[in-house]
């Protein structure tokens, strides 16, 4: 079973895929800038930075890839467009609750955090238009919207394993794509 759960900074997909991987009993994969700051020894804002220019994207998604085997439940921004699925979720969530999250999570100022986390969103859309021709605000495809302002991550992670069970492995148009783009950009 392969469960790809994509979202914006702060929509909890980490949390979530945790719990679905739990309850399914799957591994699960959440690979992502800041595990790949703590790699280099940098800090997050320093690769965040670094992936407008450089091949940070390539880098990060090849990684996940290579660890996209068997049966996983993998979050990642780009999660619903990088493999191929039984299925795929999208979790919703306004910026103003997305901020809110990152704020409590790493104990910073509401403020300050609406403000990065926009900048950071308008940043990684128009990248993943530039890197890999996508929109990601765009999920009309996602075969699961799940608004997370309505549901705790624990009945999010409950509607995800429901609807996963029943999913058939779907071919993802997406991936072929994103893949040949990773092999031509090899880093």
């Amino acid at each position: 079973m392969k469960i790809v759960i994509s979202g914006l900074s702060g929509c909890g997909a980490s949390t979530v895929s945790k719990l679905v991987s739990e309850r399914l009993k799957i591994k699960s994969i959440n690979y992502t800038f800041k595990d790949l700051a703590k790699e280099k020894n940098v800090s997050f804002s320093e690769v965040q930075r670094n992936a407008l220019k450089d091949k940070t994207d390539f880098i990060l998604d090849s990684k996940i890839l290579k660890m996209a085997r068997g049966d996983f439940v993998l979050a990642s921004r780009l999660a619903c467009w990088l493999t191929d699925y039984n299925l795929s979720v999208w979790l919703e969530a306004g910026v103003e609750t997305r901020a809110r999250r990152i704020a409590e999570r790493e104990n910073k100022s509401f403020k300050n955090v609406l403000k990065e986390t926009i900048q950071r969103d308008w940043e990684n859309v128009k990248r993943y238009e530039k890197v890999y021709g996508i929109n990601v605000l765009n999920h009309s495809f996602v075969d699961l919207v799940v608004n997370v302002e309505r549901f705790n991550a624990f009945q999010t992670a409950e509607l995800i394993s429901e609807a996963a069970v029943k999913a058939k492995l779907k071919r993802n148009k997406f991936a072929s794509l994103v893949k040949n783009k990773i092999e031509k950009n090899r880093y």
